[in-house]
């Protein structure tokens, strides 16, 4: 999964850190630091990336077949 931080005039903001969390880690198991998603069993899960400047960004679903 991609993040792509957006300022209210649609410029591109680089300098902010991320974390991931997922919402339902016994279906997606995601790593804190690089967002790597990894499925664990069919389900879906809500993927939530937090900057570290701009806090809670929008969610992701991802589903596991």
């Amino acid at each position: 999964m991609r993040v792509t931080l957006l300022a209210c005039g649609g410029t591109q903001v680089r300098t902010d850190t991320f974390t991931w969390t997922s919402l339902n880690p016994s279906v997606a198991a995601i790593d804190s630091v690089t967002g790597v998603v990894r499925g664990l069993r069919a389900g879906s899960a809500t993927i939530q990336p937090t900057g570290k400047t701009y806090g809670s960004l929008r969610t992701a679903r991802v589903t596991v077949q």
